[in-house]
C-alpha cells in the first residue's frame, strides 16, 4: 500500500467494474473490485483535511517502487 495526495492520483480504467464499500466510521471510501473482489484503492482525507488515495501496488500495471523499502504490515493485529 502507498498513499498519494488527490491531485496526484487518476484512475486510467477499470472504473465501472468498481463498487465503493464504507467500513464502521464511514470516512473512508474503498474500493473494490465487482469482479475479482480485490480492493485497488481508497479515497480519503488526512488529520488537515487534505484528499489522499492509498493504493495497492500490486494492481498497478508498472509498479516502480523499491523491495528493499516494504514495511510490512499486519492488518488482523492492527
Amino acid at each position: 500500500m502507498h498513499s498519494v495526495p488527490g491531485d496526484n492520483f487518476t484512475l486510467l480504467s477499470g472504473g465501472e467494474a468498481l463498487k465503493i464499500y464504507r467500513f464502521n466510521s464511514h470516512t473512508i471510501a474503498h474500493q473494490f473490485c465487482t469482479q475479482c473482489g480485490v480492493q485497488p484503492f481508497a479515497a480519503g482525507s488526512d488529520r488537515e483535511g487534505n484528499v489522499l488515495h492509498v493504493i495497492n501496488v500490486h494492481c498497478l500495471d508498472e509498479p516502480r517502487y523499491d523491495k528493499n523499502a516494504i514495511s510490512h504490515f499486519n492488518g488482523a493485529d492492527f
